[in-house]
């Protein structure tokens, strides 16, 4: 299906945490002050978390927010993107 891996949240007031994926509503498991959950799904997949049954709220450390910074996250794994800047040199630092 997608590439598998583990999203984690902290939140140490939370009672509950689930992990709003697509359509689905996957309990995750808490370990201390992290709740975490073992996702398969492809890159691009929207995603969200609800803390105590609240309303969705986007990943705090997410790298792809296609709705911007309240949106919902979007997975993304940055090793199996075909980057294309390979002849970039970065920016002068003149001046500094």
């Amino acid at each position: 299906m997608g590439a598998s891996r583990t999203l984690w949240l902290w939140a140490p007031d939370a009672g509950r945490v689930e992990l709003l994926l697509g359509d689905d509503r996957l309990p995750m498991a808490r370990d201390g002050d992290v709740w975490t959950a073992d996702v398969d799904a492809p890159d691009g997949t929207p995603y969200a978390f609800s803390l105590d049954g609240g309303d969705p709220r986007p990943d705090p450390r997410g790298l792809r927010l296609p709705d911007g910074p309240h949106g919902w996250s979007a997975l993304f794994d940055p090793s199996v993107f075909s980057w294309s800047d390979d002849a970039w040199g970065g920016s002068p630092l003149e001046g500094r």
